[in-house]
């Protein structure tokens, strides 16, 4: 079961910019395709929630809302099994998921 949501507090493009991410047009298009960039979004059918669409929620340790935390996640797991954004984009075009 999910966290509760919380209130978010920054946008996705700073949450983005304080994980160090430089290939912010591949992050910021992932990051639409997965949620829209809501830190509160959770799947009915899968329960897969955050900016990143974990599964299972809350592997990443961050609370939903919690936008910075998450794309600072998001990044670590992109780059430990994809290597790029760009490359995670890739993946996502062939297989419709990441």
């Amino acid at each position: 079961q999910p966290a509760p949501r919380v209130a978010v507090s920054g946008t996705c493009a700073d949450w983005i910019a304080s994980a160090g991410i430089s290939d912010v047009a591949n992050a910021q298009d992932l990051i639409n395709r997965e949620s829209g960039c809501n830190p509160n979004a959770v799947n009915p059918s899968s329960g897969a929630c955050g900016v990143a669409q974990e599964l299972p929620c809350g592997k990443s340790g961050c609370s939903l809302g919690n936008g910075a935390c998450q794309v600072a996640w998001m990044k670590s797991y992109v780059f430990g099994r994809y290597g790029s954004f760009a490359a995670a984009i890739a993946h996502h075009n062939a297989n419709g998921w990441y």
